[in-house]
């Protein structure tokens, strides 16, 4: 809500919550186009940007219907996915994301691996 933006010293521009209105309306007219509703919370700043949490629902709900789509649109492949990750497969994709968040400036430097590892 707004209260809880403002809390966080966020207030929302009219103009961007104007222009949010008009494209949901868009959406809305969209055949097959579908409008989900979902709690959630601000929950603070940061790194300089205004964090929302609590959409554990809304992530069950986009899983599920993807799931779905997916088993219809490929009816003959059998298709094994789980909602739930194990701790293992959570720890693996975080360590996935953070190696990929530091090397991503390290492109191009052939010549210096080359030099330390060569």
């Amino acid at each position: 809500s707004k209260d809880v933006a403002m809390t966080f010293g966020f207030d929302p521009d009219p103009n961007v919550r104007s222009l949010l209105f008009e494209l949901e309306e868009q959406i809305k007219e969209c055949p097959g186009a579908k409008l989900m509703r979902y709690p959630c919370e601000w929950v603070g700043w940061r790194e300089d940007k205004l964090m929302v949490g609590g959409l554990e629902p809304l992530a069950e709900s986009v899983f599920s219907e993807l799931h779905a789509a997916l088993t219809r649109e490929f009816p003959d492949v059998p298709v094994q996915m789980s909602s739930r990750l194990s701790e293992l497969q959570i720890v693996r994709s975080a360590h996935e994301h953070h190696l990929q968040y530091e090397v991503r400036g390290f492109i191009g430097r052939s010549m210096l691996l080359a030099d330390m590892f060569g």
